[in-house]
């Protein structure tokens, strides 16, 4: 692969019917399936992008979807008429008996610049520019890798330079400013401070890297605090215990919230990327 290109590939079948259930990935979820471990999965994913072309990548994250839950998600669809439709009609992926060798990996690489971690989405700049990012992610089964994307970075005219940079201990004191004006909903804690690239134009229009800082955050999930934040409270007695018991099963299923906040690691600027 060259700079400036992607690559997709899938079976399709098998791409859409698992794509289907990746909304299900839970972080740390990271058993090992009966085809192969995770880590096999990992190594055989890293080493077909790097065939690729690809040269420097590294593990972002990775989590398994058993059978199990496949199995309940697919089994909520049966009492809705257009999915049976869809079924019958053979213009829709349906498995109906999911089995422990069923399970699926799913798995994301950074692509890394001078090792280096590249912002690996789509974003749109102050003036309306859409700019890619560069990362690779894969789905993987008991047949191997089924799907798999790598979203090419554009040729890179510039590169900005890296040492010349904001320390994480300023970006700290930027982050205790912020969470001071913030609602906060459950405990918090900042995690990691990684140091990333950017892909953004020049004032030639070029594109360049810009170096810039990623905070990840964890926030504990409480039903209180979701309560309050959203104003449930308000809601009649009645409706408060039906948001409330629907809350218990969602905080329970993730009872810690993942965020990621941005910085400029130049200006120190707050960057709102998705």
């Amino acid at each position: 692969m060259q700079v400036g290109t992607g690559l997709s590939y899938s079976v399709v079948r098998e791409s859409v019917l698992y794509g289907q259930f990746t909304t299900l990935e839970k972080p740390g979820e990271q058993e090992d399936l009966p085809f192969c471990t995770l880590e096999e999965a990992c190594r055989n994913v890293e080493e077909t992008v790097k065939a690729l072309g690809v040269e420097q990548v590294r593990l972002e994250k990775a989590c398994t979807i058993d059978y199990k839950a496949m199995q309940e998600k697919e089994d909520t669809w049966k009492d809705d008429p257009d999915f049976v439709e869809r079924v019958e009609e053979k213009n829709y992926p349906y498995k109906g008996t999911w089995e422990p060798e069923d399970g699926m990996y799913t798995i994301s690489l950074e692509i890394l610049q001078d090792q280096v971690p590249v912002y690996d989405k789509f974003y749109t700049d102050t003036n309306g520019n859409e700019i890619g990012g560069y990362g690779a992610e894969a789905r993987y089964t008991k047949d191997g890798i089924i799907a798999l994307h790598v979203d090419g970075c554009p040729e890179i005219q510039k590169e900005s330079d890296q040492w010349d940079i904001l320390g994480a201990e300023d970006i700290a004191d930027r982050l205790e400013d912020k969470f001071e004006l913030l609602i906060m909903t459950g405990d918090l804690k900042i995690s990691e401070f990684q140091l990333m690239y950017l892909t953004a134009l020049d004032e030639q229009g070029g594109l360049q890297l810009i170096p810039i800082w990623r905070v990840k955050t964890e926030q504990e999930r409480t039903v209180d605090g979701i309560m309050e934040l959203y104003g449930y409270n308000e809601l009649p007695e009645e409706e408060q215990e039906e948001v409330r018991k629907s809350l218990e099963e969602d905080v329970k299923d993730r009872p810690v919230e993942v965020g990621y906040i941005y910085y400029h690691a130049k200006s120190g600027e707050e960057l709102l990327l998705p």
